[in-house]
């Protein structure tokens, strides 16, 4: 019996190891949800940052929206939402998630030709550069929108996320989304922007809800995503142009680090830094 007993404890060891060691790997909490730290922002703004964007009417997304058939896979979508929705489902299934493939050219028809042409799967960054650029040429300013962990600095890997966040005028706001996971977090069908789902995840998470997920998904989910909403940076110019500025605004909690490298090897450059949200959520003006 004793020897028994031993050995049961041994395999219950050997089995907690392994989650740890899978927890650690794939970022999964096997029980309960994972609390996140509250952030705080400021609501002053500098008026120091100008964002930039392009019509629809360019000639690069006037090509994109005919290649890719936006007009017909929004065609029965009477919302912002419903339409947003749509263009991220049909993102999300140009290809299967692959974090070390990277495409031959970082632009949005470039990607898709080689996804369908070349059968390549891609990462984040990718699903974000093509919802991006379909969003925009559906009249929807949007934006890349690059998530850093609190450790950037010092995370050997895995330290950063891509999303597209896209402005909605139907909401008069902006609307966080993430084209790998096929999510949009709302509360009340209201879309939240990045700050807000974070703050929601800390304050009120029971209330999120991810259109398409069932409850074991969305979990799984906010556990996996939560320690990456701590920065949020993103190119202040936005156009489809080949002169466009390398510069971009990064949004910093109050009293954290401003990060100037990237998982210890990569430095950060062509960043501002910036405390309030009323500068990184400007209504966009075209």
């Amino acid at each position: 019996m004793k020897k028994l007993i031993i050995k049961s404890l041994i395999i219950l060891f050997a089995i907690l190891v392994i989650l740890a060691l899978l927890a650690n790997r794939f970022r999964f909490i096997p029980f309960g949800e994972v609390e996140i730290e509250s952030l705080i922002f400021t609501q002053e703004t500098s008026q120091a940052y100008d964002f930039q964007w392009s019509d629809p009417d360019n000639g690069y997304l006037q090509r994109l929206s005919l290649k890719f058939g936006l007009d017909e896979i929004i065609l029965d979508q009477d919302s912002d939402l419903s339409k947003i929705l749509a263009v991220t489902d049909w993102t999300h299934n140009l290809w299967s998630h692959d974090g070390n493939n990277q495409p031959e050219q970082n632009d949005p028809l470039s990607i898709y030709r080689e996804a369908i042409s070349q059968n390549r799967n891609f990462r984040c960054v990718e699903y974000a550069i093509v919802l991006t650029g379909s969003l925009n040429a559906l009249d929807f300013p949007s934006r890349v929108l690059a998530l850093k962990m609190k450790d950037v600095e010092t995370i050997k890997s895995g330290a950063g996320h891509v999303v597209t966040e896209t402005y909605s005028s139907e909401f008069d706001k902006w609307v966080f989304i993430d084209p790998q996971w096929n999510a949009i977090p709302v509360i009340n069908d209201i879309p939240l922007n990045a700050v807000e789902f974070q703050q929601a995840l800390v304050d009120n998470r029971n209330e999120i809800e991810i259109p398409g997920f069932n409850n074991r998904k969305m979990v799984r989910y906010f556990n996996w995503i939560g320690d990456y909403l701590y920065y949020f940076d993103t190119n202040l110019d936005n156009r489809y142009v080949n002169d466009s500025s390398p510069q971009k605004l990064m949004l910093v909690p109050v009293g954290a680090k401003e990060p100037e490298v990237f998982q210890r090897n990569y430095p950060i450059n062509n960043m501002y830094y910036t405390n309030s949200v009323t500068d990184f959520y400007q209504k966009p003006y075209r």
